[in-house]
């Protein structure tokens, strides 16, 4: 069962503003997944990247980037597929953007109709009751020998904590599994060697729905705490290890069997 409806993240999309393109590799937000992307994903042409939610294009814009992948997405929000595919066309990145329901999506889609070379989600299965069934599909359309990566938020302890307590109605879009739980619903569906699995990010509050509610509601408020919390981010992550806690993210990355 969906947690979160379409109409929902059309909402969502339309209140958050201008996107951002360029994937920042080099700050908390995301560093600690770019090393781990570089560490086990192959590079080079000839591949091709599938993201499942794909709006507005930022990570197949990375990967595009990073890994010469060739960009495909799938978007259910069909106003959000056209802009996604039209903002990485403005950016000189090649792409296509399926309007349509992701379960819809059949291996026979692909260009060799034998499925993608990589799989990826961020932010996607945790807002179905039953993770398995998301990631059933996502290894379905991978190809044999292919890469899955999923990357959710840690909403099971601080930053779900300050969610349901800045917007108790996103945090209720969302089952709160922990990486634990990713790692037993993805070993239930099997098919797969897990390669990483780990919380990473060791401390922030991107994940927590608080940054982008001040800023909406509060702009004066939003510039004066967002520098220091910034700055307690950066030493964050020098001070305080990957734990089940703090950290904002979790993400596992798997290799399809055969």
């Amino acid at each position: 069962m969906r947690l979160s409806e379409k109409e929902q993240w059309e909402n969502r999309w339309q209140a958050a503003g201008k996107p951002q393109f360029f994937m920042p590799v080099n700050k908390p937000i995301f560093r600690e997944r770019h090393r781990l992307f570089q560490k086990y994903l192959p590079q080079g042409s000839g591949r091709r990247c599938l993201e499942v939610g794909a709006y507005p294009g930022t990570y197949l814009k990375y990967f595009n980037e990073f890994y010469d992948y060739e960009p495909w997405g799938v978007e259910y929000v069909e106003a959000c597929a056209r802009s996604a595919e039209s903002n990485l066309r403005n950016l000189g990145v090649p792409a296509t953007i399926l309007a349509k329901d992701f379960f819809e999506l059949e291996v026979s889609e692909s260009p060799d109709e034998k499925g993608w070379d990589l799989t990826v989600s961020f932010g996607f299965v945790e807002h179905f009751e039953d993770a398995r069934v998301p990631i059933a599909k996502h290894i379905e359309l991978t190809k044999l020998g292919g890469y899955v990566v999923i990357s959710i938020p840690n909403h099971s302890s601080l930053n779900g904590n300050v969610l349901k307590l800045t917007d108790a109605e996103k945090w209720a879009q969302h089952n709160l599994m922990s990486l634990e739980d990713l790692v037993c619903s993805v070993e239930q569906v099997g098919g797969v060697d897990i390669l990483f699995s780990g919380y990473v990010g060791h401390f922030g509050l991107w994940n927590a729905g608080f940054y982008s509610k001040v800023r909406r509601e509060s702009p004066g408020l939003y510039k004066a705490v967002r520098g220091p919390l910034w700055a307690l981010e950066w030493v964050g992550q020098v001070l305080i290890p990957n734990n089940r806690v703090t950290s904002p993210d979790a993400v596992i990355i798997l290799r399809k069997k055969g």
